[in-house]
């Protein structure tokens, strides 16, 4: 006598994303990475920083090169953190990108995070310049 087996695979594929997080120019952007779903197996993304409107030619942040991010199986969160860096120059608020390619055991839900830099310098005004002379 024989028998069939019917084998369901219910596992889903687990989703990375990552956080669009916000600082005071100065501080550190925390890139939250989130993995949904679960992990039976290790997963790996890279990430690395790109320019948005803030620049490493300006010293706006500290650049990340290409580097691997690994999830234990039953992990699912870890953190990114930038560097920005604090100037004395008016401006508007900046932006600095953090990309994730080539995920193993998983996809991606959100390729990029966008980190903004909130410009913590203002214009002194005029009856402030008045005093000084």
């Amino acid at each position: 006598n024989r028998g069939v087996a019917t084998i369901i695979d219910n596992n889903t594929v687990p989703i990375i994303s990552v956080s669009n997080p916000t600082v005071i120019e100065g501080g550190d952007l925390v890139f939250n990475v989130t993995l949904s779903g679960s992990n039976f197996d290790y997963v790996t993304v890279y990430y690395a920083t790109q320019d948005g409107s803030a620049t490493l030619a300006n010293n706006d942040y500290t650049g990340l090169p290409l580097t691997a991010l690994v999830f234990d199986p039953g992990e699912t969160f870890k953190t990114v953190k930038v560097q920005t860096t604090p100037d004395l120059i008016i401006e508007a608020n900046e932006t600095v990108i953090l990309r994730l390619t080539n995920p193993t055991n998983a996809i991606l839900s959100d390729a990029n995070g966008t980190g903004t830099i909130v410009n913590n310098d203002t214009a002194a005004t005029t009856q402030e310049v008045a005093t000084y002379i």
